[in-house]
């Protein structure tokens, strides 16, 4: 009888020193991290790690450890077959009052157990997930809100850029943490006041559009709006992208500007077989240009248009600019001008613009030109008064 009850206990301690290995490694390798951070010591943490099948993938886990500062952990259910094992592993996090759900995946390579693979559950502070996009964007709003907050109060830049890491990842609500940096960036510049309007755009089953509107802080003018896409994956909206919708404006005016400079350019002939005809192709170039609806946002295409005719010395650079920054000045078209040949020689010619109606600024303009390989080009140009 005895010795039948040795053999019960003998195979109890078998089963459950085969089933242990796997949780104890996880164990192992979640103390070791945890204490790296607690320690300070956060250069450990991207190492390969030894606990890891693929040293590479452990990645994944610093990144979430980095990010969400988790202050202890706790293990939960777990499914095991054969050489693999699934735990869930529970976190307290730092800036989430409720448990932070994960699993890790573990795979037996003979006696040994390895963390293979890892999956952060949760994904984002929720929970419960809204049905809609905009109430999806208002949480995610008033928790960005809550960290420009947190990262004023912060007592050191250590625990500012703690702060400033989670939140410029999207926290889950962004599909693109790039883009959720730069705005989180905008935002903690800016300051805006907390209240913001929320309009929707557009709205479909998978892809919705919300203008948001911001005012106060330091934001110069009245509002500063911006135009944020959503869409919709497995049942659950996140924030794809945005745009600063009077940036946008702007870019469209400089696209209709380009269009219609390049239009009126494939009218003009470029010569330069004389000094006169190099003047009269940049003469013509500035016409093109004054046609356009927006000037300004033109002179780097009138610069890249204009290169060809000129030297290339810092002098002729310099009075290109000059030129291009005139022509900006002067309101209404430039097409009429008198050229004439003030004086030449087969080195050098000096050639004379007068526009047919006097403007404020100047009587004329005065070229200088230099034959380079069979054509004409400007040395210099000056204003004359």
């Amino acid at each position: 009888m005895k010795g039948c009850i040795k053999i019960v206990m003998i195979l109890s301690l078998s089963t459950v020193a085969v089933a242990d290995p796997g949780r104890d490694h996880l164990e192992v390798y979640l103390t070791e991290l945890l204490a790296a951070v607690g320690q300070g010591k956060e250069a450990i943490l991207f190492k390969p790690s030894k606990h890891w099948s693929s040293p590479k993938n452990h990645f994944s886990v610093i990144q979430f450890i980095k990010r969400h500062q988790p202050v202890s952990w706790s293990l939960g259910e777990v499914k095991k077959a054969g050489d693999y094992m699934a735990i869930n592993v529970v976190f307290r996090t730092r800036f989430w009052e409720h448990p932070w759900m994960t699993s890790f995946e573990l795979i037996r390579q003979g006696e040994r157990w390895w963390v293979a693979d890892f999956t952060d559950i949760t994904r984002r502070p929720l929970t419960t997930e809204p049905d809609g996009a905009k109430e999806l964007f208002s949480i995610w709003l008033d928790q960005a809100f809550e960290g420009m907050v947190q990262i004023d109060q912060s007592a050191d830049k250590t625990s500012s850029n703690a702060i400033s890491r989670y939140y410029h990842s999207g926290m889950g609500f962004w599909s693109n943490p790039l883009k959720s940096r730069l705005w989180f960036l905008w935002l903690t510049s800016n300051h805006p006041e907390p209240v913001a309007r929320i309009e929707v755009v557009s709205e479909g089953v998978s892809v919705t559009s919300l203008k948001a509107s911001f005012s106060g802080g330091k934001i110069r003018q009245p509002t500063t709006s911006f135009l944020f896409s959503m869409e919709v994956k497995d049942g659950k909206w996140s924030i794809t992208g945005y745009e600063n919708m009077a940036t946008s404006e702007r870019q469209k005016k400089r696209v209709e500007s380009a269009r219609q400079f390049m239009e009126q350019m494939a009218g003009v002939e470029m010569e330069q077989g004389s000094a006169e005809a190099t003047v009269r192709s940049q003469l013509a170039i500035l016409a093109a240009a004054a046609e356009g609806s927006n000037k300004p946002t033109l002179m780097t295409e009138i610069l890249r248009q204009s290169e060809p005719l000129w030297a290339v010395t810092k002098k002729a650079r310099s009075s290109l600019g000059k030129l291009i920054a005139m022509s900006m000045a002067v309101q209404g078209s430039q097409e009429q001008w008198s050229v004439e040949l003030e004086s030449g020689t087969a080195q050098r010619g000096y050639v004379v613009a007068v526009p047919a109606s006097e403007g404020p600024l100047f009587k004329g303009i005065r070229f200088e030109l230099t034959p380079e390989e069979s054509v004409w080009v400007i040395q210099s140009a000056v204003l004359f008064r």
